[in-house]
């Protein structure tokens, strides 16, 4: 799941922590391309990204 965000993430951003006021990290800032063509600006909880990493240890 991803949530687009009103902040600019550039390409140098992308992939970077994403940390709230408490420097917690909460998600990954990712910039893409849409088959539209559009740049969204959006945010992957680190939750998902933690499932993620979890369901690809367990395969290995």
């Amino acid at each position: 799941m991803r949530y687009e965000v009103s902040s600019t993430i550039y390409a140098g951003n992308s992939g970077g922590p994403v940390v709230n006021s408490k420097n917690k990290v909460i998600g990954i800032a990712t910039r893409g391309t849409t088959e539209s063509g559009q740049v969204p600006n959006e945010v992957v909880l680190i939750s998902h990204v933690l499932k993620l990493y979890d369901n690809l240890n367990s395969i290995s």
